[in-house]
């Protein structure tokens, strides 16, 4: 059964990943390097795509990898951390690569901030998971599911989901702030609301992404309960 979660978060996390990489990445900075897209919708929406799937494949690795060390234990999931890890690498590299090849004004300084986005993405992703397997491995044993509340930070497993999501969203409010202080406040009405839509955004990337992680544990719990039941 562990297998089963090994492969999920592979095909998950690279699929997802690959897919940007190699399909819509390429497309986008094709689109915003037309003369006939570059002023449309496309790129926009091109770009929202972008986000929902890799918002979709780093919320379904976090919940394969805590389901994981909630039941199999946490000493047993070493692989999924490098599984997850070398993804992320693959996603960041590959986007670059892909940047350099197919861009014609990717400018090669532009590989210190990749490097840099890398570093920090592999920190926030390494304090999410850190903190989430520390939990499980003091609460090893005990049992945290089935929900019985859709909220409920007295469940450890629960909480895990919840500081994970508040991380997620406080790592984009942080940016937001520092982005914000260096081009200085807003000045217009317009600015102000486009200001305020941003960081209600932000705050909303955290409440979805506790209802879509709470909603694939159960999603994961049920399976098995099912398949164990007809064994």
């Amino acid at each position: 059964m562990k297998k089963r979660y090994n492969l999920l978060l592979t095909l998950c996390s690279f699929l997802l990943f690959g897919a940007i990489v190699f399909g819509i990445g390429p497309l986008k900075i094709y689109v915003e390097t037309n003369i006939v897209y570059g002023d449309t919708v496309l790129p926009v929406l091109l770009q929202l795509a972008i986000i929902i799937i890799q918002f979709a494949a780093f919320l379904i690795s976090y919940s394969v990898i805590f389901y994981s060390g909630y039941k199999f234990g946490v000493k047993r999931i070493k692989n999924q951390i490098f599984i997850f890890l070398g993804a992320v690498v693959f996603f960041y590299v590959g986007n670059t690569l892909v940047s350099y090849f197919t861009d014609p004004y990717f400018d090669a300084v532009e590989l210190i901030y990749v490097v840099e986005s890398v570093a920090l993405e592999l920190i926030l992703h390494g304090v999410i998971i850190g903190y989430g397997l520390y939990t499980l491995n003091k609460i090893a044993g005990q049992r945290c599911l089935p929900f019985e509340r859709l909220i409920s930070f007295e469940n450890p497993l629960q909480r895990t989901i919840a500081v994970s999501s508040l991380v997620l969203s406080g790592s984009k409010i942080i940016s937001r702030i520092i982005y914000d202080i260096q081009i200085g406040a807003p000045e217009t009405k317009e600015e102000v609301l486009e200001m305020i839509v941003y960081y209600a955004s932000d705050i909303l990337v955290g409440i979805v992404s506790y209802l879509i992680m709470t909603y694939l544990m159960i999603g994961f719990y049920s399976h098995d309960k099912k398949e164990k039941a007809d064994a």
